[in-house]
């Protein structure tokens, strides 16, 4: 996924067919940005992206002008995407935006990002106002006391039924976590709590697709088995382009779809014995019986 900032405006995160559909129809242009996970910084689009993007030659009299758009520019970087600006788009309260920015860095791990900020506002006093932060590995749940900010923290990958409960002006967002433990906020203005529960379902479903490919690839593997871990078919490329996934006789299938079949059993299975759902001589019980009967 790639944080893509626009015009001065931070667009949502977005595959890299999205980012090359955009250049093509020029909704994205050369001084856009785009950030760079590895140096941790804000790049120009092109360096990113340079098959997407002419050359300039300028001594070549001979070429055709470029379109106004394409034209080199000397562009200033965006911001700092930890600015305040990026989190108050909803409504947050800055005061809590501004203790949580202050906090995080030092909570982040490397390759780690903050992804949003949902804060409470209770229709009373408010003496001790809770928050959401979201990264891409942990969501932190922070709470104001008298003389400083405490937090929690929970993996993405414990993070289980999370829930939304929209009301006419609030939203309050639930879930459970580890051994069942209870989360939630209530009183989040409604549209910013909307806008975080989408970003937090797709974090979600992101980081388990990633453990599902792991688990496969390590079962395979271990059953001596040499596999390239399971990719959903709109990530399949081929020469930067999806490749659409081969139709299969469903009369018929074939001894390759009986073995995807039988990993991803193995795949929840194992999920289940991490979470504590099953024992471990379950799992192995569980795990025979799928090799046994479908591979």
């Amino acid at each position: 996924m790639f944080l893509i900032n626009h015009a001065g405006k931070e667009l949502e995160p977005m595959a890299r067919e999205k980012v090359e559909s955009m250049i093509r129809t020029k909704e994205l242009v050369r001084d856009d940005w785009v950030w760079d996970e590895i140096t941790e910084s804000w790049v120009p689009i092109q360096e990113l992206f340079p098959e997407n993007f002419p050359v300039f030659h300028a001594s070549n009299a001979d070429e055709k002008e470029l379109d106004e758009a394409e034209q080199p520019t000397v562009a200033v970087p965006p911001a700092d995407p930890m600015a305040m600006e990026r989190f108050v788009q909803l409504g947050q309260r800055k005061k809590i935006v501004e203790i949580i920015l202050k906090m995080i860095p030092e909570l982040l791990e490397p390759g780690e990002r903050l992804l949003q900020i949902a804060t409470q506002r209770k229709p009373m006093p408010d003496f001790a106002p809770e928050a959401f932060a979201l990264t891409s590995q942990r969501l932190f749940i922070f709470e104001k006391g008298h003389f400083k900010t405490l937090y929690d923290e929970i993996p993405l990958l414990t993070i289980l039924q999370p829930v939304i409960k929209k009301g006419i002006f609030f939203s309050h967002i639930s879930m459970s976590a580890g051994a069942g433990v209870p989360y939630g906020i209530r009183f989040i203005p409604k549209q910013q709590g909307i806008a975080f529960f989408e970003r937090l379902e797709q974090e979600l479903n992101r980081v388990r697709e990633a453990q599902r490919n792991a688990i496969g690839a390590n079962s395979r593997k271990a059953e001596g088995i040499e596999v390239t871990p399971l990719i959903p078919a709109e990530h399949n490329t081929e020469n930067g382009k999806p490749v659409a996934p081969q139709k299969t006789n469903s009369t018929e299938p074939s001894g390759q779809e009986d073995e995807h079949k039988a990993l991803h059993h193995l795949e929840d299975l194992k999920i289940m014995l991490d979470k504590g759902l099953i024992t471990e001589k379950d799992y192995d019980i569980k795990k025979q019986k799928i090799l046994d009967n479908e591979l």
